[in-house]
């Protein structure tokens, strides 16, 4: 219509209030001067959590009722994607979760569109689970690219998974809080934001305060965050005997914790890239964190703006989280190098990366098989 390509971002529900849907809504409003850019949410669950630019169109192609449909006919989803991209005829689509490809990889067959996987779990993870195991062989032969978040996730496929070195890009996600001023880090205050979820570990999060607070209890802990196991933590609080342990529900404004707080915790089992550490970061936050796979390895230089902990080793992060409560030099040294690590993560640089992958795969005149 007007020369330029046409970008759509797929994505399963952008109603969804979690970090795939910030990262998509962050980085189509930053490519929407350059490309016309579409978000296509399969299920409308709700509008957009996030901000969206005016350019940016979002559509979405199914309702709840649907899902009924699917289970009875599974070719459904595919169906109503192929419609929809013959009508739209994209450049390149996005699969925000590679397990997307399994309908939109036969969708979008003979129509010239482009595909790039974004890959938003670790690789450990997809080994887990048989059916993203099987998305990842269809994205190897089909896929202009896949994009992982972390430099060790790339390493992984290329090595281990077999991916073609020629399809693997490293782009990491940016802060959505560049330019932003730090917190003030005058509380007492340590936080810890994420679904109330076992992939988190708040579970351990809180049999590791409780050795804080029965040293030192003039700090108090705030977990901000909804999901299914918050009856169970509340009731862990409560066995622990825990008095400097508070609840938060999900909020829209999770930057007002960070602005807050004096120090962000994070005892997740496994991430793909975890926001929350960048955030902090943003902020000027120190960060105390297990070193899980994948992510934290890079976005914490240990011991230079926050602590990097073995997985294993509950008393050692009890022990760098006491150190650095008790130190506000410490603090001080640490949300400096914080906020100059976190220029790593501007949008301009990344911004950058997506449209040189984009052109790249764009002007690539082989067809996806």
């Amino acid at each position: 219509m007007n020369g330029r390509r046409k970008v759509c971002f797929v994505i399963e529900a952008m109603g969804s209030f979690g970090g795939e849907e910030r990262v998509t809504s962050m980085i189509a409003n930053a490519l929407c001067d350059v490309y016309d850019v579409t978000i296509l949410s399969l299920w409308h669950i709700g509008e957009p959590r996030f901000p969206i630019d005016g350019r940016v169109r979002v559509e979405y192609l199914m309702v709840r009722g649907e899902g009924r449909i699917m289970r009875m006919w599974p070719r459904y989803l595919t169906m109503r994607l192929r419609r929809r991209f013959a009508a739209r005829r994209y450049d390149v689509c996005v699969n925000v979760d590679p397990l997307l490809t399994l309908d939109v990889t036969p969708a979008l067959r003979g129509l010239g569109a482009r595909i790039i996987e974004w890959e938003h779990f670790n690789y450990h993870r997809t080994l887990d689970m048989p059916e993203r195991i099987r998305a990842l062989e269809t994205a190897a032969t089909h896929s202009a690219a896949i994009v992982t978040l972390t430099r060790r996730d790339l390493e992984l496929h290329r090595d281990e998974g077999r991916i073609p070195e020629r399809l693997l890009r490293h782009i990491p996600n940016p802060t959505p809080y560049e330019g932003d001023v730090p917190s003030p880090r005058g509380s007492g205050l340590a936080i810890a934001v994420g679904r109330l979820v076992l992939q988190k570990d708040f579970d351990r999060l809180l049999r590791i305060w409780a050795t804080i607070e029965a040293v030192d209890d003039a700090w108090e802990l705030a977990i901000v965050g909804s999901g299914p196991q918050r009856d169970h933590l509340t009731r862990l609080a409560d066995e622990l005997g825990l008095s400097r342990v508070r609840f938060v529900p999900a909020t829209d404004d999770v930057e007002a914790w960070y602005d807050r707080a004096s120090l962000l915790l994070m005892t997740s089992r496994y991430e793909g890239f975890p926001m929350v550490l960048l955030e902090a970061q943003s902020k000027g936050l120190p960060v105390v964190a297990f070193d899980c796979d994948t992510g934290p390895a890079e976005i914490i230089d240990d011991g230079a703006n926050g602590y990097l902990i073995p997985q294993d080793d509950d008393a050692l992060f009890a022990e760098r989280t006491l150190t650095l409560m008790r130190s506000r030099d410490l603090q001080d040294r640490f949300a400096t190098a914080a906020l100059e690590r976190s220029r790593d993560h501007r949008m301009a640089p990344i911004r950058s990366r997506w449209i040189d992958l984009i052109e790249s795969v764009a002007s690539d005149p082989a067809e996806p098989r």
